[in-house]
């Protein structure tokens, strides 16, 4: 799958790097939204990732690595498209929409707002 339109070993390197970083960082991040989501509105409020800590603590690890290696890829590309270097592909927008997207939701309280559901 290619990312960017010209094809240089930062191109290969950001394209490739990106399911290492993201993959785990994702994994985490769905882990995280199902305690903030469903334990919450069933069993009321949590301790988020407290458990997660506790019982899979490598896991935990690799996504908070994931989560910096997003952020880093993330300024990277828009770095390389603010200097016009490199046009981004389909895939390459797809990347970049995602790891946003799950970069922003990472902040975002949604355990307050299940909790006002409730």
């Amino acid at each position: 799958m290619q990312t960017f339109e010209e094809t240089t070993l930062v191109a290969w390197v950001l394209a490739r790097g990106w399911w290492f970083v993201y993959l785990p960082f994702a994994g985490l991040q769905i882990r995280i939204l199902w305690e903030q989501t469903w334990l919450t509105w069933t069993q009321g409020e949590q301790m988020i990732g407290f458990s997660l800590i506790h019982v899979y603590p490598v896991f935990f690890l690799l996504g908070v690595l994931g989560a910096m290696g997003t952020a880093l890829w993330v300024l990277v590309v828009v770095t390389i498209l603010g200097l016009r270097r490199n046009k981004l592909l389909t895939m390459g927008w797809v990347q970049l929409c995602l790891s946003a997207a799950t970069l922003v939701l990472t902040f975002l309280p949604v355990d307050r707002w299940v909790l006002r559901l409730r």
